[in-house]
């Protein structure tokens, strides 16, 4: 008998989709307003080092969860994911292996906001669509 969740879904998945290349990569980001730190205000541990903020991959096939306490950062985290949030461009952030933005000089970042979040939006309309 196949177990199903509250919401109807099998409790497990059976298919098994090939891990590919990064789709979100995070290095070190730390996203705070004035003083107050509200993601990546820690150490973390990435490749045998301690190293300050959020180290993050996401990678095509995969899947995450994303739980955490009221104010601990995760809707400030899919924001940066969806490049909704402001300090997504400042950030040490690579979305569908898209280049650095915090590299880019202020005029060429502005051009290239609204191409990029269309991108963005696009690839991960193409990424849920697939699945169904």
């Amino acid at each position: 008998m196949v177990s199903l969740s509250r919401d109807g879904y099998e409790k497990s998945d059976v298919i098994q989709m090939p891990i590919g290349e990064p789709i979100v990569e995070m290095k070190g980001v730390r996203i705070s307003y004035g003083k107050n730190s509200v993601l990546g205000d820690w150490q973390q541990a990435t490749n045998g080092s301690p190293k300050e903020g959020l180290y993050w991959n996401v990678h095509r096939g995969q899947r995450w969860g994303i739980f955490g306490a009221n104010g601990s950062g995760k809707t400030t985290l899919l924001s940066l994911v969806t490049s909704d949030h402001p300090q997504t461009y400042s950030a040490p952030i690579k979305l569908f292996n898209d280049q650095d933005y915090h590299s880019l000089a202020y005029l060429e970042l502005q051009s290239s906001i609204s191409s990029r979040a269309w991108a963005t939006h696009h690839q991960r309309y193409t990424l849920f669509s697939q699945r169904d």
